[in-house]
């Protein structure tokens, strides 16, 4: 089981002919894109607000169906909800990449398709959620399980940067977009002390990738933090006004 968690289903078909070799690894790169998928798709916040508080979380706050939002609107028991099933289907696409093609570690670095394919679609399934008409949450949760799986040492430095600036300046926004922004500066640093070389291109693409999203996803933050009108994060959740609640907002700082 270790070793084909390790090396993947495309090692045992790496020995057939070439035209087997090319369709065979066509067929698992689908399969696990469109599993891990499916996987991110199951929006823990939406599924735990409808079976435990018989509502919807988009209808309230940021209306993003994330982390954040859920703390704001239900408290701790709402976040604790959401927080253990974004970690569980984020290590099942990283457990279903690797068993497909692979992680491949070399030391504390994954360097194997397999893993990183399957965050990125998890996190684009959490975030355009096939089954809650595409509308999801940001992807940063996802993002960072998967990557702290595959990296532990650079997830850890950003995360390091994630707590410090949202110390001092209190905004989850910012401090997921300054965290997302340097995760690929970090790991093509940390791995070339490790290893003195670059990381694959395979693991810095899919790097940039899911940074870029995350950033992106924050665009209508980023506008709110340059006019000096994003809210602070605080740790106690205000019971909402129902005059206020419209169901339309566009999203603050959700996960």
């Amino acid at each position: 089981m270790f070793e084909l968690l390790q090396n993947g289903l495309y090692t045992r078909i790496s020995y057939s002919s070439e035209l087997a070799l090319h369709l065979g690894t066509v067929a698992l790169m689908f399969g696990a894109a469109l599993l891990c998928y499916l996987l991110g798709s199951l929006n823990t916040s939406i599924i735990a607000s409808r079976l435990v508080f018989g509502d919807d979380v988009r209808r309230h706050g940021s209306g993003n169906a994330g982390l954040t939002n859920m703390l704001r609107t239900y408290g701790a028991k709402g976040a604790v909800l959401t927080l253990a099933g974004d970690i569980l289907k984020t290590a099942l696409s990283v457990l279903v990449g690797g068993l497909l093609l692979g992680l491949q570690y070399q030391g504390p670095f994954s360097v194997g398709f397999g893993g990183y394919l399957g965050v990125f679609f998890c996190m684009l399934g959490h975030t355009f959620p096939v089954y809650y008409r595409f509308k999801g949450g940001k992807g940063v949760l996802c993002a960072a399980v998967g990557l702290g799986i595959l990296t532990p040492i650079v997830m850890g430095v950003s995360l390091l940067v994630f707590v410090i600036v949202v110390a001092f300046t209190r905004y989850i926004s910012l401090g997921s977009i300054v965290s997302a922004a340097m995760y690929p500066l970090f790991l093509n640093v940390l791995f070339k002390v490790f290893y003195t070389s670059t990381p694959p291109a395979h693991v810095l693409l899919i790097s940039f990738a899911a940074a870029a999203m995350i950033i992106w996803m924050h665009r209508s933050n980023i506008v709110r933090l340059w006019r000096g009108e994003e809210n602070k994060f605080s740790f106690h959740h205000k019971k909402e006004d129902p005059a206020e609640d419209t169901g339309t907002a566009d999203g603050k700082d959700d996960k």
